[in-house]
């Protein structure tokens, strides 16, 4: 019955992939066509603005628990200085692009973000590669690569997700290990993000109300945070559907905006529906990945909501999300454990 339950769900929801056209055509570093937006927009946007500096807390890796999360809720992003005592796996720091592309496979198309307009192309991690070994003023466009999902490749085999993500992710303790062999599952747990020199994401929430869990290999990142209070929210799904979106900064139009400075080594994890943009003062790789969990559930379902409110098309959603929740809440009615039952 459950299976059913679950597969009628499911037909209405699909992997997240991007609903942009993609092109046929591959752009080399050589090839990239120029354009007339100002590449360094956002890095004088940012520049221009005053922050409020974090003051989220910083803990060591084997505090990072269960029973501390249940405690503390996870309702605010955590930072943890050094990976030691996090249970992780990571690649070496000194790992290149280059590298992460012969292990994925060098004909493998990525969704490549121009930071100028924000918006998408498709390129072989072969000519990502090129491209990001050129030297910075060398690039002719500043491209970010934000979507590379790699559980299914070897790059997978060289990492092990932090201990307490693993403890918490519905995906681990409850999706039926026979959809999963049968590859029916968010493909969302281990990402692996390249950004060059003058990247920027702009703001966005995590699909589905998912938390996230962040470590720098290389490099450096800003990320700029606005807390999801429900006035901030309800200004954020305004911003996010206004015709002039790209003229408007999110973090003019709220109270406070928060920045953070990662560096190589540092974790962080990003609770669910925390508002946030990110800047690369310095060419990074990252390792990251998506999950749901029982600790905030009404917060996940609320950004379910905005995403349905704002009409996001379901490819830039979680998949399986409803899915997930039933299981999740059948689980914990035949004896899950205060972890998954708890509500903050």
């Amino acid at each position: 019955m459950l299976l059913s339950i679950i597969f009628v769900i499911d037909t209405l929801l699909v992997i997240r992939k991007s609903t942009r056209a993609r092109s046929d055509v591959n752009y080399s570093y050589s090839d990239l066509p120029s354009v007339p937006n100002d590449q360094l927009k956002f890095t004088k946007v940012l520049e221009s603005r005053v922050f409020v500096e974090s003051k989220f807390q910083k803990i060591k890796g084997r505090d990072l628990t269960a029973d501390w999360c249940c405690t503390n809720g996870l309702r605010y992003p955590v930072i943890i200085p050094t990976p030691e005592g996090l249970g992780m796996t990571m690649p070496s720091a000194s790992i290149t692009v280059r590298e992460i592309a012969n292990v994925c496979g060098l004909t493998r198309i990525v969704e490549v973000i121009e930071v100028a307009t924000q918006s998408t192309r498709t390129m072989t991690l072969d000519k990502w590669a090129a491209y990001f070994e050129q030297p910075p003023r060398q690039r002719r466009q500043i491209l970010n690569v934000i979507s590379l999902e790699f559980s299914d490749t070897p790059l997978a085999k060289l990492v092990k997700r932090p201990r307490i993500v693993g403890d918490l992710d519905w995906l681990d303790r409850f999706w039926p290990a026979s959809r999963r062999a049968a590859g029916e599952y968010p493909k969302v747990q281990l990402y692996c993000l390249m950004g060059v020199k003058d990247s920027y994401t702009d703001f966005h929430i995590d699909f589905g109300g998912t938390s996230v869990f962040y470590h720098l290999l290389s490099g450096e990142k800003v990320f700029y945070f606005i807390e999801p209070t429900p006035e901030n929210l309800e200004k954020y799904s305004a911003w996010s559907t206004s015709s002039d979106q790209s003229d408007v900064f999110l973090g003019d139009q709220v109270d406070e905006c928060v920045r953070v400075h990662l560096r190589a080594g540092n974790t962080m994890m990003i609770p669910a529906g925390w508002i946030h943009a990110v800047y690369t003062p310095k060419d990074a790789i990252v390792i990251g990945g998506n999950f749901l969990h029982g600790l905030d559930i009404a917060r996940q379902l609320s950004i379910s909501r905005i995403e349905i409110e704002t009409n996001v098309p379901h490819k830039f959603r979680y998949g399986h999300n409803l899915a997930a929740i039933w299981i999740c809440g059948i689980a914990s009615s035949q004896g899950g454990s205060r972890l998954h039952l708890e509500i903050r």
